[in-house]
């Protein structure tokens, strides 16, 4: 992820942690898998940017209504613009 992740480290701006919750389709099995591919995932892209950032951080002991939460920590620049992109995969 360094390339991507030197993309958002470098546009100026003070940043925030941004966190994207999952109403539905959101499998249980991402949290107990670390590696690069989850069961669940979700992405953004800056616009204007080269750049696509993952959120790493499934949140373990998240708030009741916040279980399907994921974050990309002090990352995101405030009032950036972008595209976020989630994927979901099950054995429905």
């Amino acid at each position: 992820m360094g390339e991507f992740a030197n993309g958002l480290a470098n546009l100026p701006g003070t940043k925030t942690t941004v966190m994207g919750y999952f109403t539905t389709h959101f499998n249980p099995e991402t949290a107990t898998n670390y590696g690069g591919e989850q069961p669940t995932m979700l992405f953004f892209k800056p616009a204007g940017q080269k750049t696509l950032a993952k959120f790493y951080n499934v949140i373990m002991n998240a708030p009741a209504g916040f279980e399907r939460t994921a974050q990309l920590p002090a990352s995101i620049v405030i009032g950036q613009q972008g595209t976020f992109l989630a994927m979901s995969a099950s054995e429905w």
